[in-house]
């Protein structure tokens, strides 16, 4: 036990060194400012590998490939791949963000078989509630909209309502199981998918003890987009 300890203390505790990560991430914002973006890659990647605690690193990462994509320089492929390897990562956190961030790409590309498949192997991570609910919300529109899976759907969602009665989402969930079914028109379907959109980044993953506020007050359309998941 005292070796296992020893152990775990070892793995989980940060290597680096903080100012040289606040560096590395300094420099990897200019780095991005100025077009470099393999070198901000670079930067991330070495805080990651060096202290699998800094789960912002991941998340400015993965800005740094979206920068890149706007800029048209499409290295999906090789994000991708980098998540897939992080699924194995010593820090289970890390292991968990990558897991979700995958799913979330295979989505958003209409990969719609690995996407339920992550989604499901992300359920079966030790997750903070709010990010349960919200991959759950993810699994029932995979199933409903896409995979034109409604039982599917129906069973996800009473799920939620099983784990959940209270949470603002389920409620939200109520709604969107109406629209997989059909009882709502166009326009009340465009009225979601730009929230369902937004749902999909999880820039942070809160704690469960953090107040829900993830209901937005007003909704701005401009189409209805016919994949949730990617609105373009």
């Amino acid at each position: 036990n005292f070796v296992l300890a020893g152990l775990s203390q070892m793995i989980y505790e940060p290597v680096m060194d903080p100012e040289e990560i606040e560096q590395l991430l300094m420099d990897a914002l200019q780095y991005r400012a100025s077009g470099m973006y393999q070198n901000a890659i670079a930067n991330y990647q070495q805080i990651i590998s060096g202290d699998g605690t800094i789960i912002q690193a991941l998340v400015e990462l993965r800005e740094t490939y979206t920068d890149m994509l706007a800029a048209g320089v499409d290295q999906t492929n090789q994000w991708r791949s980098y998540l897939q390897t992080l699924q194995t990562h010593y820090n289970p956190p890390m292991a968990r963000t990558a897991t979700i961030m995958l799913a979330h790409e295979y989505a958003k590309a209409d990969m719609l078989n690995e996407a339920f498949e992550k989604y499901q192997h992300a359920l079966t991570l030790g997750l903070d509630t709010e990010t349960r609910i919200s991959l759950l919300l993810s699994k029932m529109m995979l199933e409903g909209f896409e995979l034109g899976s409604e039982g599917d759907a129906e069973e996800t969602y009473l799920n939620m309502k099983q784990q959940f009665p209270n949470d603002e989402r389920t409620q939200l969930a109520q709604f969107e199981l109406e629209l997989i079914n059909g009882a709502y028109s166009s326009v009340e379907f465009g009225k979601v998918s730009e929230f369902k959109v937004a749902m999909r980044e999880l820039p942070n993953f809160p704690k469960a003890d953090q107040k829900l506020n993830s209901i937005p007050e007003e909704y701005r359309i401009e189409q209805n987009y016919p994949n949730p998941f990617n609105p373009s």
